[in-house]
């Protein structure tokens, strides 16, 4: 619990007055917490600081209902209470800092949303839709990210081609020879599968893997199909002239 305060709750300190500082007490009951000041002084300079005597009262079942379920810091919030209402739900207590060092006990949901983070609500229903919300802003950016990434792969595959297109057969070996390329690449680069398995069957007699260099001694033309089929193997190698 002290570690759970002190990364997130606001906790008086000071390094110039010794005093200054959080004394912490943990009581057994219902949850509840209790919270008072005093200034203290440093015993030379006029430096004023505070000191803070703050006291936590959790169910003595705490480390197994809240702990053990790994709800102990749900959503950045120390957790006094719960008492599971689905899989993914809890009635819960927890504690909220207020203003300066004013602390209370809020009660209400937490709910585990999809992308694995928490969000409280005074009712389920509030929690639930907190919950659905932000796991639908976070699959509309993991959609985003990809749809980014595969536009760069895109246009990383399509500046690849252009450039083994400028290049002769010797050149290409030279310098991707040893790139292995498969039959999936040639699928990946949108090459049709019974395409693909006849050009394996007349050129590369039925082998569906080898090397780049293997692909271009078979005499195959050097035709589009090909050339995207070798941009992929050489992507998906990171490979580089």
């Amino acid at each position: 619990m002290w570690r759970i305060l002190c990364r997130h709750y606001r906790l008086p300190y000071s390094r110039w007055v010794d005093e200054a500082g959080t004394n912490f007490k943990v009581r057994f009951g219902p949850p509840a917490v209790y919270a008072d000041t005093s200034a203290v002084w440093h015993h030379k300079k006029p430096w004023r600081a505070t000191e803070l005597w703050l006291t936590l009262t959790v169910p003595t079942s705490w480390r197994r209902s809240v702990f053990a379920a790994g709800l102990a810091n749900a959503g950045g919030l120390l957790t006094l209470a719960v008492k599971q209402v689905a899989e993914d739900a809890w009635e819960a207590s927890w504690l909220v800092q207020k203003r300066g060092y004013d602390f209370c006990v809020e009660r209400g949901y937490i709910v585990r949303a999809a992308d694995g983070t928490y969000a409280h609500g005074r009712s389920l229903k509030s929690a639930r839709a907190i919950a659905d919300g932000r796991t639908k802003v976070w699959g509309e950016k993991l959609r985003q990210a990809h749809a980014r990434k595969r536009a760069e792969a895109q246009a990383r595959l399509r500046e690849l081609r252009d450039q083994l297109a400028g290049m002769t057969r010797g050149q290409i070996i030279a310098a991707f020879g040893d790139v292995p390329i498969s039959l999936r690449d040639s699928l990946r680069a949108g090459n049709c599968p019974d395409g693909t398995r006849s050009w394996i069957n007349k050129w590369a007699d039925g082998r569906t893997s080898g090397t780049v260099s293997n692909v271009l001694n078979t005499g195959a033309p050097l035709d589009e199909y090909l050339l995207r089929a070798i941009a992929v193997a050489i992507a998906r190698q990171g490979a580089s002239a």
